[in-house]
């Protein structure tokens, strides 16, 4: 459901999303996995453990108007380290959401 590529041009589909998370942030051999043996559970933000962490803020740059969010990603049953960073660039017709970067912070 993203509008458009990011400024790399990285189109993200949902197989490219989760080679990234799966094999080569939290793949075999990382803390993670030897925490998690069985491997990444996407879990449901409302029912996971300790506290989200989100920052919003508004833009006027480069990019154009708009805003951004960095948003950390449920796995697991918990708040991981993985952190989505998105825009939302306004165009004539609204707003477009992008998926700028995923990765640990």
């Amino acid at each position: 459901m993203l509008d458009e590529p990011n400024a790399y041009n990285t189109t993200w589909t949902e197989e490219f999303i989760r080679q990234l998370i799966e094999r080569d942030t939290f793949g075999p051999g990382t803390i993670f996995r030897d925490a998690h043996p069985d491997g990444i559970v996407y879990s449901d933000p409302d029912c996971v453990s300790g506290e989200d962490h989100f920052d919003i803020g508004e833009f006027n740059n480069a990019h154009g108007e708009g805003f951004w969010a960095d948003i950390d990603m449920p796995l697991n049953g918990e708040w991981s380290d993985l952190t989505a960073q998105f825009i939302l660039v306004r165009r004539p017709s609204g707003y477009a959401l992008v998926l700028e970067d995923l990765h640990v912070l």
